[in-house]
């Protein structure tokens, strides 16, 4: 999600720097923190400020979150890595609180539960991540000395069941839509980006536009930096 390679060209030997060193290397403060199960996959390991949790719940995120925010330098970027809705066990990843959909799959043998069951298990990971979302951009609204932001994108979509197919990892060439259309939600206290992300909200983006976009906030001058896959500017193009 922040190489430089698009999804056609990317290739998991390969070696160059992403979006973070880049960043890193113009002087902003980069921080990863992660309560994925999966960790990092290499992308935190040049980044000093990183701290690896292994919690029940993605809310343990906040506090280093907001101990972050009233210690900022004068760029920042913030990676929080949720668990989020990674299955197959969906009911651990919400507090009882957040069961409001029910009845629920409370196992990991999906095909086990009912279709509904199952959903209403996933509706619940996502309530409980909208809470997560809702907590973050509240504190970024505090941080009125700083233009602020917040990008939310999922790495995949899941399967529920539909045809008999669960969970995700099938190739690109043959996975449902369940699992590559992904939602991404952004706010920002900036009008102009707002706008701008409202005016792009209903094209075909993808992981492809995450590398320029995250480099053209910052406002980096790189010959890397594409304006033309940079959602949040007026030339961006989309490819068909």
């Amino acid at each position: 999600m922040f190489s430089l390679s698009k999804r056609a060209d990317f290739k998991t030997t390969e070696h160059q720097e992403n979006a973070l060193d880049i960043l890193q290397k113009v002087g902003v403060s980069v921080s990863w923190y992660d309560n994925n199960s999966g960790g990092c996959k290499g992308v935190c390991e040049r980044i000093a400020d990183t701290k690896i949790l292994s919690k029940p719940f993605d809310e343990s995120l906040l506090e280093p979150f907001k101990n972050k925010l009233e210690n900022l330098e004068n760029q920042n970027i913030i990676i929080l890595h949720l668990q989020g809705s990674h299955g197959p066990t969906y009911y651990k990843r919400y507090p009882s609180a957040f069961k409001k959909f029910t009845p629920t799959c409370d196992t990991n043998e999906l095909a086990k539960c009912s279709q509904e069951s199952l959903m209403n298990t996933y509706d619940n990971t996502l309530l409980y991540t909208d809470f997560i979302l809702k907590e973050i951009i509240q504190s970024l609204q505090t941080k009125t000395e700083y233009k602020t932001a917040l990008l939310y994108v999922s790495d995949h979509g899941e399967s529920l069941g539909e045809n008999g197919i669960y969970l995700h990892g099938m190739p690109y060439i043959f996975a449902p839509q369940e699992q590559t259309h992904i939602p991404t939600i952004f706010w920002s206290n900036d009008s102009t980006l707002m706008q701008l992300a409202t005016e792009h909200k209903s094209l075909k983006l993808s992981h492809d536009n995450l590398f320029s976009t995250i480099l053209g906030f910052f406002q980096v001058s790189t010959k890397e930096y594409s304006i033309s896959d940079d959602f949040l500017n007026k030339k961006l193009k989309v490819k068909s």
